[in-house]
């Protein structure tokens, strides 16, 4: 890992550089530098050109340090470990299902860029956290993610774009959850599983930690919305199936996370349903 970087191995025998953000560098082997934008920022000193003024919801609050409720939020920021970051603050006054909204103001990209950003969810009562294009959902992430920062990539087609990060209280006080380093380059993201095109018939594809997720239009169904629907239902109904068979794959892990084993091909994937469905056919009788 160049630059300062610090590499991470995995237990696959593969390795991970998490770069120097704060300097902005990015990268495989975190070779590469950025010059800021007006989308970059890592919150050390103001938050940038960020705003919670403009927008319905509750403001989030740039702070270092924990949070102030025990089991829930970061104990410190992901760029220095002593510096700054945004986060929502669960506790008293906000009840479930309260909204905090932070975003940037409209911005035109002539190439398509990645867009990457460094999360914190740790608590029981954990709600959901969603980066938004307009009113676009890109990204949505959902529940206890563990003590940990993770980082979410996904790479945005050029054009106008009005990005907000939306925050969504959770069941009880253990759900302040956090941003931090928020970073774009020009160019697919690395390692995108989306740049193979793995949707069918006209399905939209966004990344996260090497998963692909597809959302399909509203007659087509299936994690690469390969299958047709004989009568047409809502595409929000159809992109909550779509991610609930990513879900139930993870859970029997034919998906893995940033930190295990890579993704397996969707071919795998097929074989594996495929042999799944034979197996229960062939042992049909008690």
């Amino acid at each position: 890992c160049y630059n300062g970087g610090t590499c991470l191995s995995h237990h696959n025998g593969s390795y991970e550089c998490s770069c120097r953000t704060y300097y902005w560098y990015y990268g495989d082997h975190c070779q590469y530098k950025n010059q800021p934008t007006t989308l970059d920022c890592n919150f050390e000193y103001n938050l940038c050109s960020w705003s919670t003024s403009y927008y319905t919801g509750y403001s989030w609050t740039r702070r270092d340090g924990p949070t102030f409720t025990d089991n829930t939020g970061p104990s410190g920021d992901h760029t220095l470990g002593s510096g700054d970051y945004i986060y929502t603050e669960a506790s008293s006054p906000r009840v479930p299902g309260d909204r905090f909204v932070i975003g940037n103001g409209p911005y035109t990209s002539e190439n398509t860029i990645c867009f990457s950003f460094w999360y914190h969810m740790y608590g029981e009562g954990m709600g959901s956290l969603l980066l938004n294009d307009y009113d676009n959902t890109l990204l949505r992430f959902d529940g206890d993610h563990g003590n940990i920062w993770r980082k979410a990539s996904i790479t945005i087609a050029a054009g106008p774009h009005l990005l907000k990060f939306i925050g969504i209280r959770g069941s009880n006080i253990t759900s302040d959850m956090a941003v931090d380093d928020i970073s774009i380059h020009d160019g697919v993201c690395a390692n995108n599983p989306c740049s193979s095109n793995p949707c069918d018939n006209g399905g939209s594809c966004s990344s996260y930690n090497g998963t692909y997720y597809c959302s399909c239009y509203s007659n087509y169904y299936g994690n690469r919305c390969q299958y047709a629907y004989a009568t047409a239902q809502s595409t929000q109904s159809v992109q909550s199936n779509t991610q609930g068979v990513v879900k139930d794959m993870n859970s029997n892990g034919y998906h893995n996370d940033e930190k295990n084993d890579p993704l397996e091909s969707t071919d795998d994937i097929d074989w594996k349903f495929e042999n799944i469905l034979d197996r229960l056919l062939d042992n049909s009788d008690p």
